[in-house]
């Protein structure tokens, strides 16, 4: 189970490392989609704090 959750975790942080990613490089072609991405990237992190916050009580 710790395995799943760590797993998951590492999963987020390297899609929200992506989302960063594809947001610096849009910006320089459409600043309307690079700003979803940017909303997007913060509710993945969020989202990555909460199962880390998470892991962290259940320990």
């Amino acid at each position: 189970m710790d395995g799943k959750i760590t797993d998951a975790k590492n999963l987020v942080f390297v899609i929200a490392v992506l989302l960063i990613a594809l947001f610096v490089g849009i910006s320089f072609v459409n600043v309307y989609i690079a700003g979803i991405l940017l909303a997007a990237s913060f509710l993945v992190l969020f989202f990555g704090v909460l199962l880390y916050g998470t892991e962290e009580k259940t320990n």
